[in-house]
């Protein structure tokens, strides 16, 4: 699942679901390969096979099936099960939890929660992670930022994630989310330096494999 994961993540769309394909007939119990999926048939406007993997995650673990689904639900659009996010929302990490009722209440078309932002952004501040964490946590809050019309703040999560490792170029580059910063100096850094950084990743992959 690892593998995939990082294929999905460099923009190798096609050996990652083959990949995933084969980690799934082995242990079709792998919460997370079935995000990638998702994530990947999202990023190509697939809504309907988007839809198919999220749905594929609820019986295999309730909290990965609902962040992946509030959560491409921001970015396309596909149903999600609001009782499902709720239920699961006890058993989220808090910050993760936090990240979703935020969510709810924007794809209900409400205003923001603004105390559940402010706790989300004390989470950031003042989180102690380093790397794959830190990076989903200002992934997360550009996501937010966008949402709440802030683009100053995605940025500068964005240069925070890509300052930890960020590897994910594949988000970069794909996220509809994103679209509107595609230009601006800061986010064209970003790509750069994503791509530099997956570049070299894929290129020790593919010597390993030879």
């Amino acid at each position: 699942d690892q593998l995939s994961h990082l294929l999905a993540e460099t923009l190798l769309d096609e050996e990652a679901l083959r990949v995933s394909e084969k980690a799934l007939w082995l242990d079709p119990m792998l919460p997370f390969v079935y995000a990638d999926r998702a994530r990947i048939f999202a990023m190509r406007g697939a809504v309907d096979r988007a839809s198919a993997a999220v749905t594929s995650l609820r019986g295999v673990s309730k909290t990965v099936h609902a962040l992946t689904s509030i959560r491409l639900a921001h970015w396309i659009g596909i149903e999600f099960d609001e009782a499902a996010i709720l239920d699961a929302q006890s058993a989220l990490a808090r910050p993760a939890a936090v990240y979703a009722k935020v969510l709810l209440a924007t794809l209900r078309q409400q205003q923001p929660d603004l105390e559940a932002v402010d706790e989300f952004e004390h989470f950031y501040t003042h989180t102690n992670d380093t790397g794959r964490a830190r990076q989903l946590f200002a992934q997360l809050r550009a996501e937010l930022a966008i949402s709440r019309g802030r683009p100053e703040i995605a940025l500068e999560s964005i240069q925070a994630g890509v300052a930890a490792g960020l590897e994910d170029l594949a988000w970069l580059q794909r996220c509809p989310l994103l679209i509107s910063l595609r230009g601006h100096p800061v986010y064209e850094d970003a790509v750069r330096r994503t791509t530099e950084r997956s570049e070299a990743i894929v290129s020790a992959w593919r010597e390993d494999l030879d």
